[in-house]
């Protein structure tokens, strides 16, 4: 993958978060980054996207949903498809590393608020 995530090809992202705030933010940052983006603001909504056999290369998923918790999100989604790339997202556990977080562990972690830099070195770590 080259440094600048923009000249690859269109890949599609699955972004998962109940603030629609963030999902407007990350939509454009994403956007700017060469992603097209599918957001869901639920755990459910989320599973659904990823079932409906729609190409999704990466879920950046919030774990603070109000419906299904992010690590149940996480752990489905690693079953129905185990090489799923999925990035993790809080802004209640600043500092984590994402290791510790449950028996299913993600591609990637990402504190809120994150920069465009820092969500393009994450996407570039997880997709390597």
């Amino acid at each position: 993958m080259s440094n600048d995530p923009s000249t690859e090809s269109t890949r599609t992202v699955l972004l998962v978060d109940d603030h629609h705030s963030i999902l407007r933010v990350t939509r454009r940052m994403l956007g700017r980054l060469g992603w097209s983006v599918i957001e869901a603001d639920r755990g459910q909504k989320a599973l659904d996207a990823f079932a409906s056999g729609e190409a999704i290369d990466l879920v950046i998923l919030d774990l603070g949903l109000p419906d299904i918790d992010g690590m149940q999100v996480l752990a489905e989604i690693k079953q129905r498809r185990p090489d799923a790339r999925v990035i993790v997202s809080s802004g209640s556990n600043p500092g984590a590393t994402g290791d510790h977080l449950g028996p299913v562990a993600p591609d990637g972690y990402l504190d809120k608020p994150y920069t465009l830099a820092t969500l393009r070195e994450t996407l570039q770590r997880a997709t390597a």
